[in-house]
């Protein structure tokens, strides 16, 4: 199998290498919990089989599945008066679990100190504004939570308390941005932090524009493994959307041949041991200009949920969704790109978009000449765009439907891949 992991010099990745048997190693001898100890040696694996970057590959991924199939007493790898909390994640993308959290595990804030805002609002559910407020506390931060059922009341709360600084979903800011502009000047926002959901790049532009003069940083950390963040922002990776850098005391991650993230945290409370998150990712090469050598990577998404591989390509809903803005100027664009794929046959691919009519610029065009001017904006390849693709044969002409709505879900697929 194909696996990527952070490129760095050999003695680098031998140092890494150690690191990971010795952390393998403890987490297997525990007396608190034997969850990895039966998983392994139910697949026929033993530590002493664990030599080489080859064996480590071998070790059976870690899924959501098995997560939600175990109870979290039986994943927990420190002596139960060690935790000061638990937390519930949502499972908007498969079914939600129960959390243990330390005190390491929740103050991991200290490298937002070269960001400067000091009154943060939290637009997120109770348990993460619980861990935000013991975190950015030590860094002399006030944290206040919104209330994200009644934003007019919560943007006349931030006036008063002189908020300078947001946290929450990409989509729930940009939605909070037509409240908070009321009382406030979103010109005062100097600093936002992006958590939960995939932030589009479209999303992010928007925001960018939307509060112009806020740094505006993603946080990536697997929920599953409470709140300790794996990444580290600097203004540099503020300016471009979805750049993180890797905290690799705090985890180490590998890229398979899908795009998959693959993920190994060295929390002692509930690790996680090449845990597949679902999360479509990339390293990038080179050093950040901010001077830091900690390896660099991009999300771009979830698996099965915003992107698709096939003839060579990579249709991705980013690119998608930036099409439609450019296109019919739709500024958040609800749409799903379904692809119908035969093995003896041309894919088919339907884009349904959410309109309640055609823009009016387009009332008269047909829907096939929308298509072609869609296609041609969407990159599939560093060299190629969709509508390139559609031309050299590898699929069929990109079929327009503009629909009412979609059915309530709670987490819209917007690339469907239908394999007959």
């Amino acid at each position: 199998m194909k696996n990527t992991a952070p490129a760095g010099k050999n003695e680098h990745l031998k140092s890494r290498f150690r690191e990971l048997r010795t952390f393998l190693e403890k987490i297997w001898k525990s007396p608190c919990s034997d969850f990895y100890r039966q998983k392994y040696e139910a697949a026929g694996l033993s530590l002493s089989n664990i030599k080489t970057w080859q064996d480590w590959r071998k070790i059976p991924f870690l899924t959501r599945e098995d997560l939600s199939k175990t109870g979290p007493w039986q994943r927990l790898y420190v002596p139960r008066e060690k935790l000061i909390a638990t937390r519930n994640t949502s499972g908007t993308t498969g079914g939600g679990m129960v959390l243990m959290l330390r005190s390491e595990d929740v103050d991991t804030w200290k490298y937002l100190s070269d960001f400067h805002f000091k009154s943060l609002l939290s637009l997120t559910s109770y348990h993460r504004f619980y861990t935000m407020v013991r975190g950015l506390s030590n860094v002399g931060v006030s944290v206040c939570a919104g209330d994200i059922h009644d934003m007019p009341r919560t943007a006349k709360m931030a006036k008063t308390l002189k908020i300078d600084s947001l946290l929450g979903a990409g989509s729930m800011i940009l939605l909070f941005g037509s409240h908070l502009k009321r009382p406030v000047s979103l010109e005062n926002i100097r600093f936002i932090m992006l958590v939960g959901e995939y932030t589009t790049r479209l999303q992010w532009e928007n925001l960018k524009k939307l509060y112009p003069n806020a740094d505006i940083v993603s946080i990536y950390g697997s929920v599953e493994n409470g709140f300790k963040e794996i990444d580290s922002p600097c203004r540099e990776n503020a300016k471009i959307h979805n750049r993180h850098h890797l905290i690799e005391k705090s985890a180490f991650m590998e890229i398979d041949e899908n795009g998959e993230i693959i993920l190994t945290t060295f929390s002692d409370a509930t690790p996680l041991i090449r845990y597949k998150t679902g999360d479509l990712g990339a390293f990038i090469n080179g050093r950040c200009a901010c001077g830091s050598d900690a390896p660099i990577f991009s999300v771009s998404g979830r698996v099965n949920f915003d992107a698709a591989r096939l003839k060579g390509t990579e249709i991705k809903a980013d690119e998608v969704e930036r099409a439609i803005y450019d296109v019919l100027k739709i500024e958040r664009p609800e749409f799903k790109l379904h692809i119908y794929e035969k093995s003896d046959l041309v894919p088919r691919l339907v884009l349904e978009i959410v309109s309640i009519r055609k823009p009016e610029k387009f009332e008269k065009m047909a829907n096939a000449a929308i298509g072609r001017m869609i296609a041609g904006k969407i990159q599939v390849s560093s060299n190629l765009s969709l509508g390139q693709a559609i031309e050299n044969g590898l699929f069929e002409t990109l079929e327009i439907i503009f629909v009412s709505e979609f059915p309530l879900e709670q987490k819209q697929k917007r690339i469907i891949l239908h394999e007959f």
